[in-house]
This record gives structure tokens, C-alpha cells and sequence, in this order.
């Protein structure tokens, strides 16, 4: 089971390249919205879903958000999930990467 953890933002890796500019408006102007998902995976802290909410806390000088974070350690009971969503994880950074995205700061905004 996930838990919920405060993590610094700089230390979150995208996998996404580019966020959509009606959709970090709708975000911005939502009172209340469910919190991003992050993984943990050799070490690393990927955003797994959450990117424009994240997007919106980095414009708004917020250096820790709240998250669903998940790991080896607390997926135990249901290790063929968190494997699953490691692996599309990973193919989907692979590719962010050859973007030049390192950071949630070099998103593009299409």
C-alpha cells in the first residue's frame, strides 16, 4: 500500500514531456484535488501521475508537496503492480529524457 509523504519537489523526475496549458488552468483553479502519485525505483523519485499539479506548486515557489509514494518496501503484498508500473515508468523516462527533460521546470507547455 502506498503511503502519503512529503517530498522535496527538486527531487521528482518527470516522465512526461510537455503539459497542457488548459489543463494546469483547471488544476490551478481546483479547490481541492486528489494528490500526485510518485515512485520510488532504484533509488530515484519519478512522478508516476500528478505532473501539471506539480507543475502548478513549482510556479507557486512550493519546495515539498504531498504525495502517494510508493515503493518496493510498502508494495509488498502486490509486487506484479508496482513491477508493472515500474517498467512503463521507466520506458516512459527513457523517453523524456531524450527530450531533455530532467526536471518538472523543463516541461513543455504546449
Amino acid at each position: 500500500m502506498p503511503r502519503i509523504k512529503q517530498i522535496p519537489l527538486n527531487n521528482l523526475i518527470p516522465i512526461e514531456t510537455e503539459l497542457h496549458r488548459e489543463t494546469l488552468k483547471h488544476h490551478h483553479n481546483l479547490k481541492k484535488h486528489s494528490v500526485p502519485e510518485i515512485f520510488q525505483i532504484n533509488g530515484l523519485t519519478y512522478i508516476a501521475d500528478g505532473h501539471h499539479r506539480i507543475f502548478n506548486s513549482f510556479l507557486e515557489n512550493i519546495s515539498v508537496i504531498t504525495a502517494k509514494y510508493f515503493s518496493p518496501e510498502n508494495c509488498r503484498k502486490d509486487m506484479s503492480s508496482y513491477n508493472y508500473a515500474k517498467e512503463m515508468i521507466l520506458e516512459k523516462r527513457k523517453k523524456a529524457e531524450q527530450n531533455g527533460i530532467h526536471h518538472i521546470r523543463d516541461l513543455k507547455l504546449i
